[in-house]
């Protein structure tokens, strides 16, 4: 904590950096980009948008997250890291998160650790706004493809007909429908 208070003085620790993205504390935040913008890239490593994505204060990270794109942070997050900026924004349901990454061109089609895509996390979800966007912003709802040196196939119309079967109550069923008209599935697609 004593670190917090000093930014001032000498390069904060990757540890302090990671810690003030995960609390969405803000004033340190800014303290530590006024007085060490140099840290923002040479810590990129630890995924800095994903981190700020997950932190419980929405405001903050938001914030956050918008001064780190205009920092130059690729919106897709450093490469071979287990998940993307808006992945962890589309999981955690966070619609204004995942509009900004996608305005500052966030690659819709990358998959995380376990080959998901965003557009699979909108789905689980039951998210159709989060599906609406990106497929609007070019996701694809079909993938047999290699991606970072791996083979990827993934079928929007599987993963929401699964999710659909799954749910017991008949107006969250009734409530998911919107979401496989928009993907176009059809019951043979399952």
């Amino acid at each position: 904590l004593k670190e917090l208070v000093n930014l001032e003085r000498g390069t904060p620790s990757i540890a302090v950096f990671r810690q003030i993205l995960k609390d969405g504390d803000i004033v340190n935040y800014r303290k530590l980009v006024d007085f060490h913008p140099e840290v923002v890239k040479e810590y990129e490593s630890i995924n800095p948008l994903v981190l700020a994505a997950e932190s419980s204060n929405e405001i903050t990270s938001f914030e956050i997250v918008h001064s780190l794109l205009a920092l130059k942070v690729s919106p897709d997050g450093p490469k071979g890291a287990e998940t993307t900026p808006l992945i962890r924004a589309v999981a955690l349901k966070r619609k204004n998160l995942a509009e900004l990454l996608v305005r500052a061109k966030a690659d819709v089609r990358k998959v995380d650790s376990t080959d998901l895509p965003a557009l699979a996390y909108a789905i689980l979800n039951h998210d159709e706004p989060m599906v609406d966007l990106l497929l609007t912003n070019g996701a694809p709802e079909k993938m047999d493809e290699v991606i970072d040196g791996r083979q990827v196939y993934f079928r929007a119309c599987r993963v929401a007909w699964s999710a659909f079967w799954k749910i017991t109550d008949p107006l969250e069923k009734e409530s998911f429908r919107p979401i496989i008209l928009r993907l176009g599935c059809s019951r043979r697609s399952r």
